[in-house]
């Protein structure tokens, strides 16, 4: 790798103050998941008991995301933050060699004999220098209740007519107006 491909990661969470850009290379990485249990084998790796909040306790957390359109050999990096705070030691860094389209399925473990320390991890999901996809679990605390707000809409409106250049809603004239009720003189 050579030193102007690496890039260095932010001390604070990209993704926790905003929403992650669309890169323009047309590489795709999906929202990271993370699951309490783990079957591996010769050859695969398979997550379940998917969740966004776990215990306090664990040992570990597996996680997974799929990758489409990576550059071969692009660097790839998986950057953690607690409370949004970078955890260097457990991010990491690789250069991708899936091929168009792959699956990475891995798991971060900590060297604390009490596990994965409590609170918000984040990972983000970096591509040749862009945060391409991020997720937020919560270990050992209260995940927050979704805001109760009401579903809105903005700049809706029903029409049936159109103004002379195209555009919906222009004002229908009294000749246009037509009756709705049916005409029973058969």
């Amino acid at each position: 790798v050579c030193s102007s491909d690496l890039r260095v990661a932010p001390q604070r969470s990209v993704a926790a103050s905003g929403a992650v850009a669309p890169a323009k290379d047309g590489a795709v990485v999906s929202r990271p998941v993370f699951a309490e249990n783990a079957l591996q084998g010769p050859g695969f790796r398979e997550l379940f008991d998917y969740k966004t909040a776990f215990r306090a306790d664990i040992p570990e957390l597996n996680y997974e995301f799929l990758a489409q359109g990576v550059p071969q050999g692009a660097l790839v990096q998986e950057l953690w933050y607690l409370n949004g705070v970078l955890q260097d030691a457990l991010s990491s860094s690789y250069n991708w060699t899936q091929g168009t389209f792959g699956v990475v399925s891995d798991h971060m473990t900590t060297p604390n004999a009490r596990g994965i320390p409590n609170g918000r991890w984040t990972l983000e999901v970096w591509v040749a220098g862009s945060v391409r996809a991020t997720s937020t679990v919560y270990v050992g605390i209260a995940q927050p209740a979704p805001a109760a707000t009401k579903p809105t809409l903005d700049g809706f409106r029903f029409a049936s007519t159109a103004t002379s250049d195209q555009a919906p809603g222009g004002r229908i004239s009294a000749r246009d107006r037509k009756s709705t009720r049916l005409n029973s003189s058969h």
